[in-house]
């Protein structure tokens, strides 16, 4: 039975479109049907808002009885942009009321962190003290889908090309089934990670690739296994990302990640000092300790190898290490940051 005192609300939420045309049903506890149609996300496509928001919306109130008044809301999530009442009948249409003042779906999402000590560069028409903050470290976090495609469009959910690019890793021969973290950008949950062999591999390269099981961590992180097999020799590896859709192709050169499989009697560093080195600075003296050290050992600074004449061989425990002032600025600021 049908209560006598029943009221019909029926809500319209502009931002969650799944399809170009909309429609609702709910089915109320006491068995009464509510239905609403709007054709809103198809005719903004074609024609002005104002325009469209004179095409009627179109309801549903099944069975009537009962009912003492009913309304419509217009909802832009999460504000409410009209509340109108509307005629008590088991059919009809109303103008769609508030709905030229709801906003557009954005294309994409970015997130960003404000760093407020940043100083701004003024160039022309500079007065008074210079000027701080800046939005930094920017990154894409969604985008809008695509709606009716198939499996020959690119996927909604991805972001930009997934890229590995960081610093090398180093594995000892010999090594069991082991676990290592790769870094990189724009990783998602279908980013694959697979491997090729050289110092020079590169993805648009002919050789075959070879997959490695792997789980996102995050937008910068994957985890990756690497098989026993790979670590049976010294060799070079390089590591590379790519979306599991197969219709997305490698677009341009990409670095990479370098995995390092080294001997047993391979060199070993254990510590550094110093531990930071001030960025622009002048030329620097580092203190290498560990084990494996010869002669013709070299020394990795960042992405670069340094000159032999730069490394002092002191004993297989110790090498002093002369760092060029020009090399301690970095324009990725991976490594370094000029002091403000």
């Amino acid at each position: 039975m049908l209560s006598r005192a029943s009221y019909a609300i029926i809500l319209v939420a502009l931002a969650t479109a799944s399809a170009p045309a909309q429609e609702a049903t709910h089915v109320c506890s006491d068995g009464r049907t509510i239905k609403i149609a709007s054709q809103w996300d198809q005719v903004t496509t074609i024609m002005p808002a104002s325009d469209a928001a004179a095409q009627p919306l179109r309801y549903f109130i099944s069975p009537t009885e009962g009912v003492r008044s009913a309304w419509i809301e217009v909802w832009d999530w999460p504000k409410r942009l009209s509340r109108q009442a509307i005629p008590l009948q088991r059919e009809g249409e109303t103008r769609c009321i508030g709905c030229e003042d709801a906003h557009q779906t954005p294309e994409e999402l970015y997130i960003s962190i404000f760093d407020p000590e940043v100083v701004l560069l003024c160039i022309d028409y500079c007065s008074g003290p210079p000027a701080h903050g800046e939005y930094v470290s920017q990154l894409l976090a969604g985008k809008k889908p695509f709606e009716d495609s198939d499996e020959s469009v690119e996927p909604a959910y991805l972001l930009e090309d997934p890229e590995l690019n960081g610093p090398p890793i180093r594995v000892v021969e010999g090594t069991e089934s082991t676990t290592v973290v790769l870094s990189g950008e724009d990783l998602i949950s279908s980013s694959r990670v697979y491997f090729m062999i050289g110092e020079d591999a590169s993805p648009e390269g002919k050789a075959s690739r070879n997959y490695l099981y792997s789980r996102t961590i995050d937008l910068r992180h994957v985890e990756v296994t690497m098989p026993s097999d790979l670590a049976d020799k010294p060799g070079l590896f390089t590591a590379f990302a790519k979306d599991s859709w197969e219709g997305r192709p490698v677009m341009g050169a990409r670095n990479g990640q370098k995995i390092t499989v080294v001997g047993k009697d391979g060199p070993v560093i254990d510590s550094v000092e110093p531990q930071a080195l001030s960025c622009c600075s002048s030329d620097a003296r580092l203190v290498v300790r560990g084990s494996g050290f010869t002669q013709h050992s070299q020394v990795q600074f960042g992405d670069d190898i340094s000159l032999g004449e730069e490394v002092t061989f002191v004993s297989p425990s110790e090498l002093h290490v002369m760092i060029p002032g020009d090399r301690l600025t970095d324009s990725s600021g991976q490594y370094a940051r000029r002091p403000q």
